[in-house]
This record gives structure tokens, C-alpha cells and sequence, in this order.
């Protein structure tokens, strides 16, 4: 791929309809053009959504993969910057909703070890198991004790946790990255003496 070097100016919401077109037509220089345009104001819009660097930059990269490859399929849009802001909100939430997944299934390992046998087998273990983990909840500092309470037991999105907390998503994240590796580490102990 040639860079060509684009006037930041001269990129008026004309010139990326041209682009747009030039894209849809194959002309990897659209593709080019509204990279070079429109890529420092998305990754400044992304990061007010996400203030994870990493994420919002691999974000916009995807954005741009997933253009040329359905470039055929683009509809025509008379705000091109719109549009793009629109595509990068959305797959900034959709990975905010898998991060919380990956977190969700694994404070469930730390309760269901993969080798070991379900709960329920013995009600007695299950309820001692059970116990061991409300013990470990309780020791956790109280914004991780709410993480918690909100994102596993009440299933709420990162966002609405961010809404209610008065954090921004990354601290959400964070929160619940701490959280849960604390309850794995008492756990663990749990378990290897169980």
C-alpha cells in the first residue's frame, strides 16, 4: 500500500464522500484517503467511549480491515465521519460486552474447576463451596464488592456499572480484573485445602 501523505484541510465531508466512492469502486486510495483523514479524530472520539488505548486503536485498524473487505456492500452516506463514528462506537461496545463475558466465565471457573466434580453431586460440598466463596466476597474492598454485585449477580453491562458507579469503563474493567483475581487467589486456597 502507497501512503500519500492528505492535507488534513483539505478534507471537507465532500472529499470523503469522494473517497467513500473511490473505496466502494475497489480504489484502495479511498481507503487510503479516509485513513489518513479521519483516523486521529477517531481514535480521539474512541477514547471518550473507551479510554483503552490499546483497544480503541485496534478498533479503528478493524474498522478499516472490515471496509476494504465489505466494500462492496457499503451503502452510500452523505456524512462519511458519521458513519465511522458510528461503526467504531459500536464495535467498541461489542468488545466491551465480550470483555465482560471473559470476566463473567471466569469468576464461574473459580467456583467450577474444570477437573473437578459439579456441585450438587454432594450438597454438602456444594454448600460449603458456596460459603467459601461468600467468605472470599466479603473480604474484597467494598468497590470491588460492588463490581461485583452488579456485573455477575445483577448481569449489568459495563457501561450501565459505569453509569451507576460514576467511573468510566476502564475502571469498571479494571475493577473487575482486581476482583477477580482476588476471589481466584482465596479460592485457590479454598480449594487446595478442600
Amino acid at each position: 500500500m502507497t501512503v500519500r501523505k492528505v492535507d488534513k484541510n483539505s478534507s471537507s465531508p465532500q472529499t470523503e464522500i469522494n473517497s467513500w466512492t473511490r473505496l466502494k469502486k475497489d480504489k484502495i486510495a479511498g481507503l487510503e484517503d479516509l485513513y489518513l483523514s479521519c483516523s486521529q479524530d477517531l481514535f480521539r472520539y474512541g477514547m471518550a467511549v473507551n479510554p483503552n488505548k490499546d483497544l480503541v486503536m485496534d478498533a479503528i485498524h478493524d474498522l478499516f480491515i472490515d471496509l476494504w473487505k465489505y466494500r462492496k456492500r457499503l451503502r452510500d452516506t452523505d456524512n462519511v465521519r458519521l458513519y465511522l463514528c458510528k461503526s467504531l462506537t459500536n464495535r467498541l461496545i461489542r468488545l466491551s460486552k465480550q470483555e465482560i463475558k471473559r470476566n463473567q466465565r471466569a469468576v464461574l471457573s473459580l467456583i467450577y474447576e474444570p477437573d473437578a466434580d459439579p456441585p450438587g453431586e454432594d450438597s454438602g460440598d456444594s454448600e460449603l463451596m458456596i460459603k467459601k466463596l461468600q467468605e472470599a466476597l466479603e473480604v474484597l474492598p467494598n468497590k470491588q464488592k460492588e463490581i461485583i454485585q452488579h456485573v455477575f449477580f445483577e448481569r449489568m453491562s459495563g457501561l450501565k456499572v459505569s453509569e451507576i458507579m460514576g467511573i468510566n469503563l476502564q475502571s469498571v474493567y479494571n475493577l473487575t480484573s482486581k476482583a477477580i483475581a482476588s476471589l481466584r487467589k482465596n479460592m485457590i486456597i479454598f480449594l487446595f485445602f478442600f
